[in-house]
């Protein structure tokens, strides 16, 4: 009798691994099946089944741990025919597949797929899709970066707006296909570049989503690059300034006077609101005499105009606002690294499709060369106007985030975009205090906007799952969860997000390590500092 068990068990099993390989080389001849499929301008050039496991492509640095069982999708897509847009779509198993997909973007200036929000998307049981935006090869070459769309005009308007969405009418039809199924709801993050991706998607092709995720957007993108010429203008003419140890003096400075007050906590090595912290640079302006660590009156002058903004200089009228106190670390910096001459900044690239390869970027008028750039770029690469009612009455939903340390597109562009939006009723903005550009900072910067949360994924700590429940239930997100994780994941510490203009304050009593010990408090709605009534209208 127990010999007849186990061969009953041994059959039994034998059975369900011919059942599970039969499954899954269905799902393989399925996958590859869409190989050739043209939908629109684009076409599947390849089509393959991942089993699950490990996964690791020639676009990652690294390999990506435990990614479920899908479908990868490869096209190429042509909407004119100097456009070689690639585009990737992530099908998971149907059996798991949420009915929804959720686009990603990109960062800098593209060139290849972003692998790890793909991995993301599936790993919530998406379908996921992402682009290169149309500029390979941009990442892929040395020195490149910007400078490979020059003399390349559609190459601008695929990267500056044209690219998503392709992208998203090839997922949409894709996926329509691969599961003989319509999608449920359609959703869209990004951040940086992945931002600007996202606004200029809700500005322009308001039904392509139905809820949006933008992260320190670069949308207002001549003016943001025109800030970035400033900051080499600096560094080129004004050389040597700001030694190691006098931008750790500053940053020092900062974190006495202004960390852990205005709603901040013991211990904190950021600050909690920036725009309450009363630091004047003239505070380390060298004395007569002086030999303590102080700063001389050009480095003053340079850090005013890094908090005051890139202005015209002649009208004093704002091109870009300043940045946040508490991130002069980086900026600081990032300016040392332009003291070296040269005729190029690190990321004038925009500038150089306009004025020609061989423009010399120290030569750069605020007054009589912006009105140029803008013309010839603005209406293809900013993405700035605040009318959003089709994307509202479409029923959409977008959530804006940035870090209050981000040195390199400003946390007052967020804000200052915020503001011009007259209906918040379908818009959400949450400033992350201490969190670096996207990710990363001495503050809490991890809700999801990078990967699944640990602990799987709530509306509480995860900004995908808030929008989700935005869009299907209603129910508006008021606060979201930010945790900071150490180098193997371990939860340091965590505090709550609050709708802006709220901000969230210590209790003053228990674990400043634990969100359960801070509330939102209004402050007075508006941003002072850069008043949205005078910005870019």
């Amino acid at each position: 009798m127990k010999n007849l068990a186990n061969r009953l068990c041994l059959l039994l099993a034998a059975l369900i691994a011919a059942q599970a390989g039969a499954a899954a080389e269905s799902k393989s001849e399925a996958c590859e099946s869409l190989r050739g499929v043209t939908l629109g301008h684009a076409t599947v050039r390849t089509s393959v089944w991942f089993a699950g496991g490990d996964y690791r492509t020639g676009f990652a640095s690294r390999g990506i741990p435990n990614v479920p069982a899908f479908c990868r999708a490869i096209l190429t897509s042509a909407p004119v025919p100097a456009s070689n847009i690639t585009i990737e779509v992530w099908l998971p198993s149907e059996e798991v597949w949420n009915g929804k997909l959720l686009g990603s973007g990109n960062g800098g200036f593209g060139g290849a797929i972003s692998v790890d929000a793909l991995a993301a998307a599936v790993k919530r049981n998406y379908a996921g899709a992402n682009t290169d935006m149309g500029t390979f090869p941009a990442a892929q070459l040395p020195n490149t970066g910007y400078d490979a769309g020059i003399g390349h005009p559609e190459m601008v308007k695929d990267w500056g707006y044209r690219s998503t969405h392709e992208m998203t009418i090839a997922a949409k039809a894709l996926i329509k296909r691969y599961y003989s199924k319509q999608l449920s709801h359609s959703y869209l993050m990004g951040c940086s570049t992945g931002g600007h991706q996202a606004l200029s998607e809700a500005q322009r092709y308001p039904s392509d989503y139905d809820g949006i995720i933008a992260g320190a957007a670069g949308h207002n993108r001549t003016h943001l690059h025109a800030s970035f010429l400033q900051r080499f203008q600096q560094g080129q003419t004004l050389a040597p300034l700001f030694s190691p140890e006098k931008a750790e003096l500053v940053s020092n400075t900062l974190l006495e006077r202004c960390a852990g007050k205005n709603g901040g906590a013991p211990g904190d090595r950021f600050l909690s609101n920036p725009a309450a912290c009363d630091f004047k640079p003239s505070q380390l302006r060298c004395a007569n005499g002086n030999s303590a660590p102080c700063l001389s009156a050009p480095e003053v002058k340079v850090l005013e105009t890094m908090y005051y903004g890139t202005r015209n200089p002649r009208t004093h009228e704002l091109i870009y606002p300043g940045w946040a106190k508490g991130s002069e670390a980086s900026l600081l910096k990032g300016l040392q690294k332009q003291a070296e001459p040269t005729k190029t900044g690190s990321a004038d690239g925009v500038f150089r499709w306009v004025f020609g390869p061989q423009w010399d970027a120290r030569t750069f008028d605020f007054d009589r060369d912006m009105e140029k750039e803008d013309a010839a770029l603005g209406p293809t690469i900013n993405a700035l106007s605040a009318d959003l009612s089709k994307f509202a009455d479409h029923g959409g939903k977008l959530i804006l985030f940035h870090g209050w340390a981000d040195p390199v597109v400003s946390p007052y562009d967020s804000i200052l975009y915020f503001d011009r939006l007259k209906d918040h009723s379908f818009v959400r903005l949450f400033m992350a205090p201490g969190m670096s550009h996207c990710r990363g900072g001495p503050g809490p910067d991890s809700f999801g906007q990078n990967a699944v949360p640990e602990g799987g994924a709530d509306a509480a700590g995860d900004i995908v799952a808030a929008l989700d429940m935005w869009v299907e239930k209603g129910i508006a997100p008021q606060t979201l969860i930010a945790r900071k994780l150490d180098a193997h994941g371990t939860l340091e510490s965590a505090r709550p997000l609050c709708a802006y203009p709220d901000v969230a304050v210590y209790n003053g009593a228990g674990d400043a390590k634990s969100e359960k010990n801070y509330h939102c408090i209004p402050q007075s709605a508006g941003n002072t500092e850069f008043p949205a009534a005078k910005y870019l209208k």
